[in-house]
């Protein structure tokens, strides 16, 4: 028990440390400042022992720098996704395939041209007692509208590391009220990313959930996206409310 504390505990602390030594080092080179809000629905329903299928359905609510600080200023992003999921001992393998609704905001050069989206998705658990700690890498193919009415293809990778603590439980089950914080790291979106990557954004983020029931849970997160350019930097803060359901086809035959 007294390792298992010191891991967990030097664990967070490390953690703590990359974040805060993160932020300062860019806070003198922020240029521009974005408040926004998130939500995410997440409908998952099991296929078999091992495969799963989900439906994710988000929005993106946005300030405009100049105009408002209010997150709720501008609609930014409606999104759609599919997902297929196979899952392992340890392993969770996934690809989905999604549409963005991406509405036009000429103050943040946004043109109001929509997106396709689709990726390949590799998550490990480690075993660890009393917590749950997760890698996962994605490689996404942004397939997005010009206005010349034609498609480009951009690629981006994704590495994210993420640890989930029931703060009341040993694990996430109906009552438990649990912490989650992640690092993540993005490339740029390049046509050239596997030969030329370039280094995009970072995402910090922290957050606490409750568990309504063992397959509905509701999670409210703070997200801190940085992207750095070579004659721009931008800062978005994100809350985020997140619900998640499990087995919801079978929940709802119950109604």
């Amino acid at each position: 028990m007294r390792v298992e504390h010191f891991n967990l505990i030097s664990l967070l602390k490390l953690i703590l440390l990359w974040m805060g030594i993160f932020s300062c080092s860019f806070v003198n080179a922020q240029k521009s400042s974005y408040n926004q809000f998130w939500n995410d629905f997440q409908f998952v329903t099991p296929v078999s022992h091992n495969w799963s299928n989900e439906i994710n359905l988000g929005q993106v609510w946005t300030s405009i720098p100049g105009l408002s600080n209010t997150p709720f200023h501008s609609n930014a992003q409606l999104y759609a996704r599919i997902w297929l999921h196979y899952a392992l001992k340890n392993w969770k393998l996934s690809v989905f395939t999604g549409y963005n609704h991406n509405p036009e905001l000429m103050a943040v050069g946004q043109k109001g041209l929509p997106e396709f989206r689709s990726a390949v998705q590799g998550l490990y658990y480690f075993n660890k007692e009393g917590y749950t700690l997760s890698g996962r890498l994605r490689i996404e193919d942004h397939h997005k509208k010009k206005e010349s009415g034609d498609f480009s293809d951009n690629y981006r990778i994704r590495g994210q590391l993420k640890f989930v603590k029931p703060l009341n439980a040993q694990e996430v089950v109906k009552g438990t009220i649990y912490g989650v914080m992640s690092e993540e790291l993005f490339t740029q979106a390049s046509a050239d990313v596997f030969s030329q990557p370039s280094f995009g954004s970072n995402r910090l983020m922290l957050g606490c959930g409750y568990a309504l029931s063992d397959d509905l849970l509701i999670e409210l997160d703070y997200s801190n996206d940085y992207y750095f350019y070579k004659n721009k930097q931008s800062s978005y803060h994100a809350m985020q409310l997140n619900f998640s359901m499990y087995n919801w086809i079978q929940h709802l035959k119950r109604l």
